[in-house]
């Protein structure tokens, strides 16, 4: 205990006489600790947790290959994604997703921007995802010249 206490008594006359170099050491370990701690957040959110849907393992993203320039396409048309379901043999489901953005939504006459995005009729069971209100949509809503129809989220709906 008193190899500690001279230790400490060492170490804080050390920083007062010299207090740009403690500044400095100070700075440094806060910056790495910083860093450390953020880089962490990141991989553990996206590498170590685990999805939150059931057989993470078993859901897939399909893209575009450009073999003549050897670059993924990761927009696919409509038509395609419709040829592509009507071919399948080797997926339970397949899903249609484009871009999530954002648009101007009016909700009692008061504008506010919303991300969205354009998916299939069968996006929700791919993640075995269920309405906790209402609906989701139908197969005949997928076809052309229907009205646009919409799924807005739990939060999106608490909010409004």
């Amino acid at each position: 205990m008193d190899n500690l206490l001279q230790d400490v008594r060492y170490g804080l006359r050390t920083l007062i006489r010299q207090p740009g170099f403690a500044a400095t050491a100070i700075l440094t370990l806060a910056l790495g600790i910083g860093a450390t701690t953020a880089i962490f957040s990141v991989v553990n959110a996206v590498v170590l947790r685990p999805m939150p849907f059931d057989q993470p393992d078993r859901v897939m993203v399909v893209t575009n290959m450009n073999t003549r320039t050897g670059t993924r396409n990761t927009t696919i048309s409509g038509p395609d994604f419709v040829d592509w379901r009507a071919q399948n043999r080797s997926f339970e489901l397949l899903s249609y997703f484009t871009g999530a953005g954002e648009t101007s939504v009016t909700v009692n006459n008061v504008s506010d921007y919303t991300a969205v995005a354009r998916v299939s009729p069968g996006y929700f069971g791919v993640f075995g995802a269920s309405a906790k209100t209402g609906r989701l949509f139908t197969p005949e809503e997928e076809q052309p010249r229907n009205a646009d129809v919409v799924v807005i989220s739990d939060a999106y709906w608490r909010r409004q």
